[in-house]
C-alpha cells in the first residue's frame, strides 16, 4: 500500500487487536489513514517503519476529544487527560503541540478543517 500515513497511535492497554492479521491482545495499536488500526508489526511492513511505544508514550492517560483532516493526507487529533487539563494535538499521530486544553483546543482549530 502506498499513501498510507500514521494517524494515531492508542494505548489499549492489553485489549487492542490488529485488523490486518487479527492478533488480539495488543497494547499498541497504530490507527492508519485509511482507517485500518494494526498493531506494531503490520504497520512496520505496510509503512515500512514502526511507531515505537518510546515515540507514542505521550498518548498514555489521555482520551481523544476530536478529529480532523488538515488535507487528505494529514490528520489532526485534539487529546485532553481525564480532567481536561492538559491538552495534545497531533498531526499524523506526531505531538505537534503539549500545553494547556484551552491553548491545545485553539491550535487544533487552526488545523482541523
Amino acid at each position: 500500500m502506498t499513501g498510507l500515513t500514521v494517524w494515531r497511535v492508542e494505548d489499549h492497554e492489553g485489549t487492542g487487536e490488529c485488523q490486518q492479521c487479527g492478533k488480539t491482545g495488543l497494547r499498541w495499536v497504530t490507527y492508519l489513514s485509511d482507517g485500518s488500526r494494526v498493531g506494531g508489526e503490520c504497520a512496520k511492513r505496510l509503512l515500512g517503519w514502526a511507531p515505537t511505544r518510546k515515540g507514542f508514550s505521550w498518548v498514555t492517560g489521555l482520551s481523544v476529544v476530536a478529529e480532523g483532516a488538515m488535507s487528505p493526507t494529514q490528520w489532526v487529533t485534539l487529546w485532553s487527560d481525564a480532567n481536561g487539563v492538559k491538552g495534545v494535538v497531533a498531526v499524523n499521530g506526531n505531538a505537534y503541540f503539549v500545553g494547556p486544553f484551552a491553548a491545545a483546543e485553539r491550535q487544533f482549530a487552526r488545523y482541523a478543517a
